[in-house]
């Protein structure tokens, strides 16, 4: 979760700085520049779109809900930290069991 916030950090400031030279083109009067500060500001928007939606939801039963908000009290994380490292755990104890019969793959 840090480095998709350093990066909506950074574009965040692009866009207001790129925001702040579109005005001052308009002002001079400069409007190949205005047109091109407007490319690039929809771009860095469209970008800062697909960063925040990277994350998807999970939705909980009420009982692990509450866990994981205890557990997130407990160890100071974020909750988004608890689910993460609880999922990753179960993610890594599951494991296929080796194909047999008939549907097994063949080396």
């Amino acid at each position: 979760m840090g480095a998709v916030l350093t990066v909506r950090t950074l574009l965040v400031a692009s866009v207001v700085v790129t925001a702040i030279a579109g005005i001052d083109a308009a002002i001079g009067g400069s409007w190949d520049l205005v047109a091109v500060t407007t490319l690039a500001l929809g771009l860095q928007v469209a970008a800062l779109g697909g960063v925040t939606r990277r994350r998807h939801h999970v939705h909980l039963r009420a009982d692990l809900a509450g866990w994981v908000n205890d557990r997130a009290a407990k160890t100071g994380e974020s909750v988004d930290a608890v689910v993460d490292r609880a999922l990753s755990d179960f993610a890594s104890r599951v494991v296929a069991p080796p194909a047999t019969g008939r549907h097994a793959r063949r080396e």
